[in-house]
Parts: structure tokens; C-alpha cells; sequence
């Protein structure tokens, strides 16, 4: 897993100097927990990636991939007794299209029915960590340095409006934020 925002983002956001290094450790290892915290929580990685996986062929017609956004596929092979893998297993990039935000495949025909007989070589994530992402990261790496300091409650105040959180939630926006990069999909 990557870390989703740099010390210096969360420098920034927290209002410290970048020639002060005494959090530089602290920091470290808040943006590397909270990176990964995120990433378990929307299931999936956020940053561009090349995926082999295996799917149970279902004799249908779409094929709905673990990792999003698709940038490119690579290669899809349907072999029932999975052990060629090769230009005889292979389909054409003819018959498929997929929708690259959502991650779906759509087939031509139909994936033959079979268990882990479909392999997927793709590329998806995103090249550079979307703005809703870092803000995120960085209020929840905020909360988790200011909770060093506290008693458990955590309270902030922007524009008027008021927050107030426990020291091991996560602080709502950021929920709003992960739910919008989680995509909900049945297992294959």
C-alpha cells in the first residue's frame, strides 16, 4: 500500500512549518496508518496498480473487476481447466468493452462456467491521489496528532461550524469521503 498524502501535505493541513522536523516521525506514521486504514476500508487500492486476478467463469456476460478505476486490460483468458493461459485461452480484445469507472467487463458472449478458469491482467487506480482523497487523509491525520494531546475528545472549529469526535472515530467527513470511493460488489 501506498501512503495517500506526503508529510508535507499534512504539514500544511496541520500548520507546520516544513523546516520544523520534530513530528516529521509521528507524521510518518500517522499518513502510513491512515493510508492503509483508508484503503481497508473502501477495499480496494487507490493508486494506479497492475492486477492479475482470477474470476469463477458464470456463463454471463459481465465480469465486474475488484479494483477501480480500469485505465487498460491487458489480457482476459477463459481456460475451464486453468493451466494454458495462453493465445489459445485468449479473448479477443475484440469481443469486450469495459466501463473504466466502475471497473465492469462486458463480454460479448458469455465467460465459461468453471472455478478461477477466468484470468484478468489490468491496470487500475488512480495516477495521482484525487483532491477529496488528501483532504480526507489529512483531516483524519490531523485528528489522530491532535489526539496525542487530548483526552479522547477532539473538537474543531471552522467558518462557525463546530466538530466534535472521539479520539478513535474517524472524523465524519472522511466517512462521507470513504463511502464515496467504496464501490459495494458482490464476491466472485
Amino acid at each position: 500500500m501506498a501512503d495517500l498524502i506526503t508529510r508535507a501535505q499534512a504539514k500544511e493541513y496541520l500548520g507546520i512549518p516544513s523546516g520544523v522536523t520534530t513530528w516529521d516521525a509521528v507524521l510518518d506514521s500517522l499518513v502510513a496508518r491512515v493510508s492503509a486504514k483508508f484503503e481497508i476500508l473502501c477495499d480496494r487500492t487507490i493508486a494506479s496498480a497492475t492486477y492479475t486476478e482470477y474470476y469463477s467463469g458464470d456463463a454471463s456476460r459481465t465480469l465486474q473487476l475488484r479494483q477501480y478505476p480500469v485505465t487498460s486490460i491487458t489480457s482476459i483468458h477463459s481456460d475451464f481447466d486453468r493451466v494454458t493461459w495462453d493465445s489459445t485461452t485468449l479473448i479477443s480484445a475484440d469481443d469486450y468493452t469495459f466501463d473504466g469507472p466502475s471497473g465492469v467487463v462486458y463480454y460479448d458472449l458469455s465467460f465459461i462456467p468453471g472455478v478461477k478458469n477466468v484470468r484478468v491482467v489490468y491496470v487500475a487506480g488512480y495516477a495521482t491521489t484525487p483532491a477529496g482523497i488528501v483532504d480526507a487523509v489529512c483531516e483524519w491525520v490531523a485528528a489522530g496528532f491532535n489526539r496525542r494531546k487530548g483526552s479522547g475528545l477532539t473538537s474543531e472549529s471552522f467558518g462557525g461550524v463546530s466538530q466534535s469526535y472521539l479520539a478513535d472515530a474517524m472524523p465524519a467527513g472522511v466517512r462521507e469521503i470513504v463511502d464515496r470511493y467504496t464501490l459495494r460488489v458482490s464476491s466472485q
